[in-house]
């Protein structure tokens, strides 16, 4: 919806300048709208341009052998981008999009420069100059309110595209739980914001008011697939080695503590119902052959999918360097919690013991349970290795591991 909104607009403003005839001379600026979007909807904007506005001159800027001559954006009424042209372009500001000043500029996907001091934003920032701006987006926070303030820098939402002021005013009060917080944030996003939801409803041709959106009902549909009879073997065999590692936990009234052993017991099961091929060739063999100790292969199997789940946190946060701490506001995060959130570690263990002496708790993103012990800390090797693979590698610095190292697993 919102991008007929930004198409309509490009030929309201043509409609003006130039009536109904090819964009004049006199009238054009060097750029008349850019749109920026990742790369994966960058075609589906040009067919979107081609079906309801074929009048318009639209240029696809991507692709190494793309020209940066500022006169080849002249008498286009539409320029195609992507964040990733920005990202490579900021370091030249005299040629490609730098040069260029546009009188409407649309972000599509905008919560991609969510992270202000990342350098999606950073480019996003330096290179697009526009009189006019628009950021479309439907998960304007993703993580914290903090993703907000890229939007409102990109904006120009003075006072509050200073990163102080939004603190001062809107950051600080909400982590208090300051009501004033709250009603502030209010007011902002009813200024800036346009909300489109299936509830609203518009006045049609006849005067009448109807949906905002003709949606048809909802249908749900459950279809089970039986298995064959030689997948139904081996699925019984795993489910009774699943129930009695359950009933052995509830006997030691240790269920709750295992629970992630409990979520690995069901991944293995859905997985042979998807595929006798996704389980390990070893618990597979042992399946089919009836023989052996199916259980102590299956605790193996497990306990392999728990190692292979901290393998991946510890990815994530080795990949998280230039995230932020939602708590702090601060990069370099240390510390990545089971359910995948990064924290500085002092942010974190100061959070918990607020909670009491327990050291358990809740994590303030998405208020899963949480316990000091699962902590999770980037060992020294493993960050490394890590960030040698990354294509981002040349373009930062490593950060210096702490002396602890210390990687701490659950069961």
């Amino acid at each position: 919806m919102l991008t007929g909104s930004a198409i309509s607009s490009v030929l309201s403003r043509r409609a003006k300048l130039c009536g109904t005839g090819p964009i004049c001379n006199s009238c054009a600026r060097v750029g008349s709208l850019a749109e920026v979007c990742p790369l994966s909807v960058l075609y589906n904007w040009s067919e979107q341009l081609k079906l309801h506005a074929p009048s318009l001159r639209v240029r696809t800027y991507h692709g190494p052998d793309r020209d940066k001559s500022p006169g080849s954006f002249r008498l286009q009424d539409v320029t195609l981008t992507t964040y990733d042209v920005l990202r490579a372009e900021v370091r030249d500001l005299s040629k490609g999009l730098g040069s260029v000043s546009w009188h409407r500029a649309v972000l599509d996907e905008a919560h991609v420069i969510k992270g202000h001091k990342q350098a999606t934003a950073q480019a996003v920032f330096q290179l697009v100059k526009a009189d006019c701006k628009w950021c479309l987006t439907g998960t304007p926070i993703q993580n914290s309110v903090e993703d907000l303030f890229s939007l409102a820098r990109f904006l120009k939402l003075e006072p509050f595209d200073q990163f102080d002021w939004f603190n001062r005013t809107i950051l600080r009060p909400l982590k208090n739980r300051d009501v004033v917080g709250f009603e502030r944030l209010q007011v902002l996003l009813r200024f800036w914001c346009l909300r489109r939801t299936k509830d609203m409803s518009i006045l049609d041709s006849s005067g009448k008011r109807r949906p905002l959106l003709l949606l048809p009902s909802k249908t749900l549909e459950l279809v089970r697939v039986p298995l064959e009879s030689s997948d139904r073997v081996l699925y019984d065999r795993l489910f009774n080695c699943a129930s009695e590692r359950v009933q052995e936990m509830q006997a030691r009234s240790q269920l709750g503590q295992n629970f992630s052993q409990v979520l690995s017991l069901l991944t293995r099961l859905r997985q042979l119902c998807c595929s006798a091929g996704l389980l390990p060739a070893n618990l597979l063999a042992e399946l089919r052959s009836g023989k052996g100790d199916v259980g102590r292969v299956f605790d193996a199997a497990v306990a392999a999918l728990g190692s292979n789940r901290v393998e991946q946190l510890l990815k994530n946060l080795a990949e998280a360097q230039e995230d932020d701490c939602s708590i702090c506001m601060e990069p370099s995060c240390d510390i990545v919690t089971r359910c995948g959130h990064v924290f500085h570690r002092g942010c974190i263990e100061t959070a918990l013991r607020q909670l009491g002496r327990s050291g358990q708790g809740h994590c303030p993103l998405c208020r899963g349970s949480i316990k000091k012990a699962e902590l999770l800390e980037k060992p020294a090797d493993f960050c490394r290795q890590q960030r040698a693979r990354s294509p981002t590698a040349r373009r930062h610095k490593p950060s210096q591991p702490n002396s602890a190292g210390k990687v701490w697993t659950w069961p």
